[in-house]
């Protein structure tokens, strides 16, 4: 939501506040026209417009992959044929139209590695039986910083399976 604040001489601040935009349309109405007592009348219209998907996807981030429809379709596509939606992208903060930058993780030895972004936080899951199908939390709340992260886990067996999960830090 972009909230607006407004000082008595009409300037007009805007916030960010979630995923909705406000507009905000007003009109001075002078009701005495002493220039030095001068009153005014504010008529406001407040329009809510949905600014986002409903996985998160800001519809300004589709329209710049050149969507300007269906929003919510534009979100479930694979533009560069990688395997992961558009929202996915988004949310990992990887490029939609390279099927060469996706969410992975790599395993050298007991070294786990993946690519980090600084719009992302990170959470590694284990699982020692994929046939059991029960993820544990190794690591979360990993921040990225642009950079590659590596971290060794404490635990580990040798059937031992990793998940990395991105989320979209808040603005």
């Amino acid at each position: 939501l972009l909230a607006m604040t407004s000082d008595q001489r009409g300037i007009i601040t805007w916030h960010q506040t979630s995923s909705y935009h406000a507009i905000y349309c007003s009109e001075m109405v002078e009701l005495n026209g002493n220039s030095t007592d001068m009153q005014f009348l504010y008529n406001a219209m407040v329009v809510m417009i949905e600014t986002s998907t409903t996985n998160g996807t800001p519809r300004i981030w589709l329209a710049d992959l050149g969507y300007s429809a269906n929003w919510e379709l534009a979100d479930l596509e694979d533009l560069d044929n990688d395997g992961f939606l558009n929202w996915q992208e988004y949310t990992a903060d990887t490029n939609p139209t390279n099927d060469l930058d996706y969410l992975s993780i790599g395993i050298s030895g007991r070294e786990l590695k993946f690519k980090s972004s600084s719009s992302c936080l990170y959470s590694i899951r284990y699982c020692d039986n994929l046939s059991i199908g029960s993820w544990d939390i190794l690591t979360n709340n990993i921040s990225g910083s642009d950079e590659i992260i590596s971290l060794i886990p404490a635990h580990s067996s040798p059937a031992c399976c990793y998940r990395l999960v991105a989320e979209r830090k808040s603005d």
